[in-house]
């Protein structure tokens, strides 16, 4: 198995180590348990753009109206929500949560 998950706070963790073409298999981890996800990206070695354009309109889709972050410390992107630990991941989830109760 190249994938390992918790869940922690509400959040969906997924530790990825590969790129996967289908991620269908977090839709089945994403229950009412879940409100956000966070997509770990650490271990994966071969991430580019197009990875992180995929990944990111799959996180949004499933998350819809809560957050999506991924954790990487190789691909920073200012176009993609990207942070390098879990502990940041968790602080702009806790940030989203206070603008979207301000309706900022």
């Amino acid at each position: 198995m190249s994938y390992r998950y918790k869940i922690h706070k509400n959040c969906l963790i997924v530790y990825l180590s590969k790129i996967y073409d289908d991620l269908s298999f977090i839709k089945l981890l994403f229950n009412e348990n879940c409100k956000h996800l966070i997509l770990d990206l650490t271990e994966v070695s071969e991430l580019n753009i197009k990875h992180l354009t995929k990944f990111t309109k799959f996180g949004k889709n499933l998350v819809q109206h809560n957050s999506f972050v991924m954790i990487s410390n190789q691909f920073l992107q200012q176009n993609f929500l990207i942070v390098p630990t879990l502990k940041e991941a968790f602080d702009i989830i806790e940030m989203e949560d206070i603008e979207r109760s301000l309706n900022i």
